[in-house]
């Protein structure tokens, strides 16, 4: 005689006229599922740190940023950058083409004076702009005047003319010469080797 545990006890019951039913496998988490979840949450906790990092996002520097602002007249796109530097100012179309205009003519060699740029940029004969985009455009180059003082007097100088030191600080400050101030007129002078 053989040992038959009671019903719902150890081993299971055969139903009537059948073999057990399949053993139910546990089931196992979807794998992909939680990997992109855990995806997901890494990437948005990278946010957050970025966000926090550059002054909570609200377009201002974070108090730590301690760079200098871009170079005024930039006229291309902004490089994305993880650093707190301000954006690029915007400028309408006009403001945009008289900057560029000013920074071509300030990098062709010739040393314009702050007037005498304005004049170029304003003539008719020069660029065209109005005297207020001119202005506009002087205002917004990065440019050492002193230094263009120097490369007009260098100019000046190698035209064969044959300048003194006054005759050439003369033409540099100037309204009919080159239109700097006395100073730069000076320095110009000076870098000139006079």
């Amino acid at each position: 005689m053989s040992y038959q545990p009671p019903p719902g006890q150890g081993w299971p019951q055969q139903p009537q006229g059948g073999p057990l039913p399949a053993p139910q496998r546990p089931r196992k988490r979807h794998i992909l599922r939680n990997t992109v979840g855990g995806i997901f949450a890494l990437i948005v906790l990278i946010i957050i740190i970025v966000v926090v990092a550059n002054g909570g996002g609200n377009g201002t520097p974070s108090a730590s940023g301690g760079s200098t602002p871009p170079a005024a007249g930039g006229t291309t796109a902004p490089a994305v950058s993880t650093s707190s530097a301000p954006p690029a100012p915007q400028y309408s179309a006009a403001q945009e083409q008289a900057v560029i205009a000013a920074q071509g003519y300030l990098s062709d060699g010739q040393g314009f004076s702050r007037k005498g740029l304005i004049q170029q940029l304003s003539s008719p004969d020069g660029s065209g702009f109005s005297k207020h985009l001119a202005d506009f455009a002087v205002d917004h180059v990065r440019v050492s005047w002193k230094h263009q003082a120097a490369i007009a007097a260098k100019g000046y100088a190698s035209d064969g003319e044959g300048f003194s030191y006054a005759g050439l600080v003369q033409q540099l400050e100037s309204p009919y010469g080159s239109d700097f101030t006395h100073s730069q007129a000076v320095y110009g002078a000076k870098a000139a080797g006079l």
